[in-house]
């Protein structure tokens, strides 16, 4: 796979979202050729922070259709990032709970590597808690 290319949100907001009429099918042929494995894309732990937020703040998407959608991306066979498998736990704990997205990864970082977390965050501490 020699084309690989880092991912803005807005590629992936526009693939995920199917909201514009030219950007959105651009997105998806490029999105088609990284699930079948024929091109790469980097996805940065910032890039689907940024998802998280616009999908939930300005779209109003619920959770759990956030995460299934971004955790769906994810699995795609071009996919490459520096942790995915702790981003797909961070939108699993991120939809079943009420913590921020944030949160969640923090969370999720902390058990990958096996830190404590130093925080005064009530709800994270109960999510590390559980």
């Amino acid at each position: 796979m020699t084309d690989t290319r880092i991912v803005d949100a807005n590629v992936v907001l526009r693939y995920l979202l199917g909201d514009h009429p030219e950007l959105s099918p651009r997105a998806k042929a490029f999105f088609d050729g990284v699930r079948a494995g024929e091109r790469g894309a980097y996805v940065a732990e910032s890039v689907v922070v940024e998802c998280v937020y616009v999908m939930q703040r300005v779209y109003q998407v619920p959770r759990p259709e956030i995460a299934e959608k971004l955790t769906t991306l994810l699995g795609f066979r071009g996919i490459a990032g520096e942790q995915i498998a702790v981003l797909r736990h961070a939108l699993a704990l991120y939809a079943e709970t009420n913590v921020s997205f944030v949160d969640a990864l923090i969370a999720a970082i902390a058990i990958a590597k096996g830190l404590p977390v130093e925080t005064y965050d009530k709800d994270l501490n109960k999510l590390l808690a559980r």
